[in-house]
């Protein structure tokens, strides 16, 4: 049960991270170090792959999937805590 609880938001976070290299390789083309074929069809189909994987997952296991969408809900507060908020410098 643990394995399919974290499932989902693995496969969430690995969407979101092509999402940001995509993003990135738009916002700035001429930085990338790296050529990718076809681009950017093999990102835009992985991403359309892993939607579907959420999609059959949260229908299959909703119970898992939205266990696994709270927990990372729960680091959003410590996330706003941490890098929201600018660290003030003693003179």
């Amino acid at each position: 049960m643990i394995v399919g609880i974290f499932i989902f938001a693995t496969v969430l976070f690995l969407g979101l991270t092509v999402v940001a290299v995509l993003t990135l390789r738009r916002a700035r083309p001429a930085r990338s170090a790296h050529r990718i074929p076809l681009c950017p069809w093999p990102p835009i189909l992985f991403l359309a792959l892993v939607a579907l994987l959420l999609a059959l997952l949260a229908a299959g296991r909703p119970k898992e999937s939205f266990l696994g969408l709270a927990i990372v809900a729960c680091g959003l507060p410590v996330y706003a805590l941490v890098f929201q908020n600018p660290r003030r410098e003693s003179p």
